[in-house]
């Protein structure tokens, strides 16, 4: 099994991309979003976990602006 990573709703693209590339993608409307190496939102400023503070070790990704292939490249490089 290959990384999880958390998506959140209405990334497509990068939810379809991932998947092809081997990765386990969940979403961030339940719990399962706590075991994955990297979260993809579309904007940091956002509260996207309806939380002030979320402790996670998981990388956090902005998606904004990005193509789905970047967003992987920055999975790739940040995420372990």
């Amino acid at each position: 099994m290959g990384r999880v990573i958390a998506v959140e709703e209405g990334l497509t693209p990068v939810t379809l991309l991932l998947k092809r590339e081997g990765y386990e993608v969940v979403s961030l409307e339940d719990d399962r979003w706590r075991r994955a190496d990297a979260i993809v939102v579309t904007g940091v400023d956002s509260n996207f976990l309806n939380m002030q503070v979320v402790d996670t070790p998981a990388v956090v990704i902005e998606a904004a602006g990005k193509t789905p292939e970047e967003v992987l490249e920055d999975i790739k490089a940040r995420a372990r």
